[in-house]
């Protein structure tokens, strides 16, 4: 790895690590947060755990590595297959990232039900941070929003996500805004909307989509 992407990976660390998890979603962008998510990893107040720790992750890394490079060279089904060595792995960063990545490759190819199963796996691991898992539950939710029969137990999985606490509540509050129109509510939708594009530190690139939304609605 370069000595450029070290010092990009250190920024972003330094930024989580100061709980600007929104700052960094409105700066790197939606694929970007997936290699920052990696990168959140507990530290050990145990020498001896952190040093096989560290070991478990350079060994994860390589994979994943390798994996990036196989999308690069248009072969997907290969890196999904690379990709799934990580579900084993004790590093949770880059065992998620591999699911995460794998379920956008999938939903590009048109496997959406393959890629919803990941989404699946992540919400129901328990040893996993809540973040990845809120993530997951959002990501799943659009993807399900088109087919989906029961709007409003839909709705009811992703209300608490918007919560000012939540680091995902701006990307929630949009797909709480869509539900609100499938539901025929533009009213509500239109009140959800105004409220994400008001907020000073939502993501630019959501506060961009909830204007066109608004003009859907206008």
């Amino acid at each position: 790895m370069s000595e450029h992407s070290n010092e990009f990976i250190r920024e972003i660390e330094e930024e989580l690590q100061a709980e600007k998890l929104a700052k960094v979603w409105q700066k790197y962008g939606d694929y970007i947060i997936y290699s920052v998510l990696a990168l959140v990893l507990g530290a050990s107040a145990f020498v001896g755990y952190k040093e096989y720790r560290n070991y478990a992750n350079e060994q994860a890394s390589d994979v994943f590595y390798e994996a990036q490079q196989m999308l690069q060279e248009d072969k997907s089904l290969a890196a999904i297959e690379k990709f799934d060595e990580l579900k084993d792995s004790s590093s949770p960063g880059y065992r998620v990232l591999g699911q995460f990545t794998s379920a956008s490759v999938l939903i590009n190819q048109g496997e959406q039900q393959r890629a919803l199963a990941m989404f699946d796996n992540i919400i129901s691991d328990s040893s996993l941070p809540r973040v990845y898992r809120d993530l997951a539950r959002i990501k799943s939710a659009y993807y399900r929003l088109d087919s989906v029969d029961n709007v409003q137990a839909l709705k009811d999985e992703i209300i608490p996500l918007s919560k000012p606490q939540n680091p995902w509540r701006y990307s929630a509050m949009e797909l709480l805004a869509l539900m609100e129109m499938k539901q025929n509510n533009p009213e509500e939708a239109y009140k959800i909307l105004v409220e994400l594009i008001s907020n000073a530190e939502a993501p630019r690139t959501l506060v961009q989509r909830a204007n066109k939304l608004l003009d859907v609605i206008s």
